[in-house]
């Protein structure tokens, strides 16, 4: 995936949580303030926009730029956590031009371990990083960048709804009944939207 692959799987990101908004919202009333869906949507409409005016072949300056953007345009705990995604796949490709399974299993694996250090959670607390260590996982046994994105796309599905049978030990899901059993966590449902979006559009490119 080169530095245009790249500007149209933000385009799509950005297409796809302005469609998921509304579902996601839902899913966070029950376990949060009910606003992760604008925020999702509204911080993937920046990180879109600054990939689209940034004049580089640099694939990791590109998610670098996007993760930024990011975190300004989602508020709260989720801004600076999904950024901190964007900008580990960035520091893992700084300098180059197209995106290859190293860099890809490298920038999830730092993810992940940014991300739980960041969050202070562990696995099990019913967060993104109940994604992000399963996806990171899956991806040591990966040949291709193909094969990485579907393995990730697959198991950042299960993953995420599996987050449903567990109780909340972070955030304000922690607070509300059954600590959010039986509900999906936003954030790791987010997560699965990314990986999948990011398989959809790597498919797309290559049959073009």
């Amino acid at each position: 995936m080169n530095a245009s692959d790249i500007k149209q799987l933000f385009s799509a990101l950005a297409e796809r949580f302005e469609k998921e908004k509304e579902q996601l919202g839902d899913l966070d009333a029950v376990l949060g303030d009910g606003d992760h869906g604008v925020s999702m949507a509204n911080g993937f409409s920046k990180a879109n926009e600054a990939v689209k005016e940034s004049d580089v072949e640099d694939v990791g300056q590109l998610f670098q730029n996007a993760g930024r953007a990011l975190m300004s345009g989602i508020g709260g705990a989720s801004g600076p956590l999904f950024a901190m995604v964007l900008i580990e796949l960035g520091k893992a490709n700084l300098g180059q031009t197209e995106l290859a399974l190293e860099g890809f299993r490298e920038g999830v694996t730092n993810a992940a371990a940014s991300v739980q250090r960041l969050g202070k959670a562990e696995r099990g607390d019913k967060t993104m990083l109940d994604v992000l260590l399963p996806v990171s996982e899956a991806l040591q046994s990966a040949d291709s960048l193909e094969g990485g994105l579907e393995q990730a796309a697959r198991v950042s599905e299960n993953a995420a709804e599996k987050t449903a049978d567990l109780a909340a030990k972070k955030g304000r899901a922690q607070y509300v009944k059954d600590a959010g059993l039986g509900h999906p966590d936003p954030g790791a449902t987010s997560l699965s939207l990314l990986f999948d979006t990011f398989y959809q559009v790597y498919k797309s490119e290559a049959n073009t």
